[in-house]
């Protein structure tokens, strides 16, 4: 491993992060439209928007002067201009104003052929990027319903988190957001329903145990998290957030979740 010139650790505030993962369900005006929305609310928490690669440009200017942080979904390894054919450069996010970068989402890890996911070491290698550049990664982890119904939950979490962060050196300091999604519990899954708090508080034990000292972490859940949940997750004095994904994107059902932060 090589040592990595890393930013100093955050210091952590009570504010809770609430994440929207538009993922691809909106075009570049609807979302822009959406993000318009986001900028007027007036809410106590972080509140962070990743619309589409192709939407990032437009929505960061319409967030210019918003108290609203753009995110990446997520973006290429490539390190430099050049020969890159479709690739999404990360100094190109870091440009358009992307404070954080999501990396290794199940949609990403578990791509079917011909598109090949994102395994733990690419995941890895991502992070170290981020770092390097300055941009906060909010690593997505979890398990499938096969590795959960066959007893691999706490391996499988522990292999990703272990591996993840296995580029930064010694005592090297960064800071990074984890975000844990079941893959059997994000909404586009079939029957999916949201985590039980407990469950979801075992596992946030477990990265604590697992995850270097030196990296400090906010730790959010996304699985099914909408409206009607939302607030069970962030009165919890375990979980310091949420990554919202369909149920975030239409106004309607953002209306409806700021309506819920406004009450917590």
């Amino acid at each position: 491993m090589r040592f990595i010139k890393m930013f100093p650790v955050f210091l952590f505030v009570c504010m809770k992060l609430v994440l929207f993962n538009l993922k691809a369900y909106l075009d570049v005006e609807e979302s822009v439209k959406l993000a318009a929305a986001i900028g007027k609310a007036k809410v106590d928490e972080e509140i962070v928007i990743a619309p589409s690669q192709l939407s990032l440009q437009a929505v960061s200017k319409k967030l210019r002067g918003k108290k609203v942080s753009l995110c990446a979904q997520d973006f290429s390894y490539s390190h430099s201009y050049g020969a890159h054919t479709g690739d999404v450069l990360l100094d190109d996010i870091k440009k358009i104003g992307c404070r954080y970068a999501m990396i290794g989402h199940s949609e990403v890890r578990h791509r079917e052929a011909p598109r090949i996911g994102d395994g733990d070491e690419l995941v890895s290698k991502k992070i170290v990027m981020c770092l390097e550049a300055g941009i906060v990664p909010i690593l997505c982890f979890g398990e499938t319903a096969k590795e959960k119904d066959s007893g691999k939950t706490y391996d499988v979490i522990r292999r990703q988190l272990e591996s993840a962060f296995s580029g930064i050196d010694g005592e090297a300091e960064a800071e990074a957001v984890l975000a844990y999604e079941p893959v059997w519990a994000i909404s586009s899954a079939a029957g999916s329903k949201g985590c039980d708090i407990g469950y979801v508080r075992r596992i946030e034990a477990l990265a604590r145990k697992t995850v270097k000292k030196s990296i400090g972490f906010r730790f959010v859940y996304g699985g099914s998290v909408d409206a009607g949940n939302i607030s069970d997750y962030l009165s919890d004095g375990m979980i310091d957030g949420v990554l919202i994904g369909r149920a975030g994107a239409s106004l309607s059902s953002m209306h409806s979740i700021f309506e819920r932060l406004k009450k917590a």
